[in-house]
Formats: C-alpha cells, sequence, structure tokens
C-alpha cells in the first residue's frame, strides 16, 4: 500500500460507501419501524450517563475538527494569542479523553451485561475497534506533536480542501507523523463503514424521534397562532345569511 492509495484513493472510495451506506440505511428505515423492540433496545443504548458523555465528548472534538479545516485562517489568527492557544488545545484534549474513556467504559459495561453478541458483527467489532485507534492517535497526535490546531491548518486543511476540488494533494500529509496519517486513515475508514453499522441505525432512531417530537410540538403551537381564525369565526354568520338569501332568490 503506498501514499497514494491512502490519502488519494482511499477517501473518494469511503466516500463512495459512505454515501451508498446512507442510501441503503434510507431504504431500510421505513421497514424497521415497525420493529418496537429493536427500538427500544436501541433506546436503553443510546440512553444513560456514558452514552451522553460520549455523545457530547465527540462532538466537542469533531466541532472542532470542523472549524479548523473548514476556517483555517481564522484558527491561526486566534491562535496567535498563547493564551488562547493553550486553552483550545487544552478543551480540544480534555474533549478526547472523556470520549476514549467513555467509549472504555460503554464497551465494558455491554460485555458485563452479556450483550458480547453484539460485538459478533464484523461491522460492530471494526467500528469500535476504529473509533478506539483514531481516539487514541489523536491523543498521541496531541500529546507528542503540541498545537496541532496550528500546523494542521497549513498541512491537513489544505489536503481536505484539495480532496472537496478533485484534485488531491497528499505531498503535506505523506509527511506528517505516523501517528497523524493513522489518524486520517482511521477517519477515512469510520466514514465508509458507520452507515454499515449497528451505530447509523441507533443514530437514525435518535433523529427519526427528535423530528417527531419537534413536529408534534410545531403542531401543537399552529392552533394557537391562526391570525384568521377570529376574523372567520365573525364571517360566518354573514355567509349564513347571503347562502340563505341565495336560496330565496333561486
Amino acid at each position: 500500500m503506498t501514499d497514494r492509495f491512502f490519502f488519494i484513493v482511499l477517501p473518494y472510495l469511503a466516500a463512495v460507501a459512505a454515501l451508498s451506506g446512507c442510501f441503503v440505511r434510507c431504504v431500510m428505515s421505513a421497514a424497521r419501524r415497525a420493529e418496537t423492540g429493536s427500538a427500544s433496545a436501541d433506546r436503553e443504548h443510546t440512553s444513560g450517563l456514558l452514552a451522553a458523555t460520549w455523545l457530547a465528548a465527540i462532538g466537542v472534538v469533531a466541532a472542532g475538527h470542523l472549524v479548523a479545516f473548514a476556517f483555517p485562517g481564522s484558527m491561526l489568527r486566534w491562535n496567535q494569542q498563547p493564551v488562547r492557544l493553550a486553552a483550545l488545545e487544552a478543551a480540544g484534549l480534555a474533549a478526547a479523553l472523556a470520549a476514549l474513556a467513555s467509549l472504555v467504559a460503554m464497551a465494558a459495561q455491554r460485555v458485563r451485561a452479556s450483550e458480547a453478541a453484539a460485538f459478533r458483527s464484523p461491522f460492530e467489532v471494526i467500528l469500535w475497534t476504529l473509533l478506539l485507534i483514531e481516539i487514541a492517535s489523536g491523543l498521541a497526535v496531541a500529546v507528542l506533536y503540541r498545537w496541532a490546531s496550528s500546523w494542521s491548518a497549513v498541512t491537513i486543511a489544505p489536503y481536505i480542501a484539495s480532496l472537496f476540488r478533485l484534485d488531491p494533494d497528499s505531498i503535506l500529509v505523506a509527511r506528517l507523523p505516523l501517528a497523524t496519517r493513522l489518524h486520517l486513515f482511521c477517519a477515512f475508514a469510520l466514514l465508509a463503514i458507520v452507515p454499515y453499522s449497528r451505530a447509523a441505525r441507533v443514530l437514525a432512531a435518535a433523529v427519526d424521534r427528535a423530528a417527531r417530537r419537534a413536529g408534534a410540538r410545531v403542531v401543537s403551537v399552529l392552533p394557537a397562532w391562526r391570525p384568521f381564525d377570529g376574523l372567520t369565526a365573525r364571517m360566518q354568520p354573514l355567509r349564513v345569511r347571503l347562502t340563505r338569501h341565495e336560496g330565496e332568490e333561486n
């Protein structure tokens, strides 16, 4: 395997696999909505302090990566102040540590609860392994190669932008440390496998429940906001009289 495959071919293969998986997941979601047992089991897995901690921590890490890659110039300007740079790096490190700890705790909890069968699926085993490696490699980069939010803005961010331009340039990332390249590889692999895993079904169920709750709230608010209801009620007697007169004339 060469750097060309890992950083030029693999990202596009992962994107194709992710889009295909999302399409398959959407097609199958309608049939799975009727499986109330599975939905309740998924709800149990997604509930609890560990799951909430995991989602919050990984959300902070993902948001930091997104901002750094989407707005590298703004990130560099923010990091010009040492205090802000140290605060940003400390927040990212703390969130990554919380994500790793909660992920390990959730895995141990599932094993203790005799749910090891959930790991028998190849996709689940690969997914959990990739998640552990992804977070661990990210922590290694943060500890061994400090101020990643600054140097990644001039190395990884241009590489990500070149992928979106369909003109990939892997020269800079190919020379990065092994931990950083491993971090990138696991990110692409996760992009490809997540839509096919049980985690995607859990996430889809959570999004569906949230959408239904939001829709129910909108429906409950709509009756209270009908500015023409009063006017319609006042016009009703006039409409009855007009209809009656028209009947008498006919």
